[in-house]
């Protein structure tokens, strides 16, 4: 336990620990029994909020406090890319719609004002879900740059170095945002903002390949043209595929007729594959 470990340190070393992790300090009392040092030490780590207390846990190399959410299951989606996306509040319904469309691509958008459970403390879980996020992206509608709480929010992204993807949707960004290379998108619908957000998240390292397991197992799930078609739009949306997603491409493309036998989805298999160096898959198998 925290408290414990703590306990067992010199005592001005514990004070600087709970105090670099924004705890109130304990000075340095002396002569108090170690039932009273047990008590001052609690009473300075008791008003921490969950992820505190996790990261300190971290730090001490102890088990977490009994009861907190070590692996933030509770906040995504298991097997979804996570992404925080930061906003302003006035465009919710259109942050949530860009996350519904995420989620085509295996990518699960936290959206604060519709992610967080009614009696769950709002900043408690805002720090939650950027301290477990996968990559930030930055929604820059006219006023972002004069919110607290987006620039916080931008702020927490660099100190845990996510990969940061800013949109301008109105506004630029300002600050350390400014250096990175951002794209304009004003008036784009949310499907289109969604693709975006999905092809550049399918360039970063480690995380392509997690989207295009999801995108290529929904192929292979296609019950009808339709479906064969949407699902390999938003493949050709990604942008270049590995060598690894394209060899996956190729197998499931031959196991569904729903796709190899689509007029719709020749026309598009006819861009994709040869975009990635590839010749479209012969069902035939002969080549002629």
């Amino acid at each position: 336990m925290v408290t414990g470990e703590l306990l067992n340190m010199d005592w001005m070393a514990a004070d600087t620990i709970l105090v670099g992790f924004g705890l109130s300090s304990i000075g340095y009392p002396s002569g108090l029994s170690s039932n009273e040092e047990l008590l001052a030490i609690r009473s300075s780590v008791i008003g921490a909020s969950d992820p505190t207390l996790l990261e300190l846990s971290k730090y001490l190399k102890v088990e977490p406090v009994d009861g907190l959410a070590s692996t933030y299951e509770d906040l995504w989606e298991p097997g979804f890319v996570r992404v925080f996306v930061s906003h302003l509040a006035v465009h919710k319904a259109f942050v949530w719609a860009i996350a519904e469309a995420l989620r085509d691509y295996g990518l699960h958008g936290f959206v604060a004002h519709e992610s967080i459970e009614p009696d769950r403390a709002w900043q408690s879980e805002i720090e939650r879900a950027l301290r477990s996020a996968d990559v930030f992206v930055g929604l820059v509608h006219e006023g972002f740059r004069a919110s607290c709480w987006t620039q916080q929010e931008v702020g927490w992204a660099y100190g845990q170095r996510l990969p940061m993807m800013m949109i301008r949707l109105g506004e630029d960004p300002q600050g350390f945002p400014a250096s990175i290379q951002s794209r304009s998108m004003p008036g784009d619908a949310p499907p289109s903002v969604a693709a975006a957000i999905a092809a550049w998240v399918n360039q970063q390292p480690g995380l392509g390949e997690r989207i295009g397991d999801v995108m290529v197992a929904g192929l292979a799930k296609a019950r009808n043209f339709y479906e064969g078609r949407d699902g390999f739009l938003r493949v050709e949306s990604l942008g270049r595929l590995t060598d690894t997603q394209m060899d996956t491409l190729e197998r499931v493309f031959l196991s569904n007729n729903q796709l190899y036998g689509s007029i719709w989805v020749n026309e598009i298999a006819a861009r994709v594959f040869p975009a990635n160096g590839r010749t479209v898959p012969d069902p035939r198998g002969d080549g002629t």
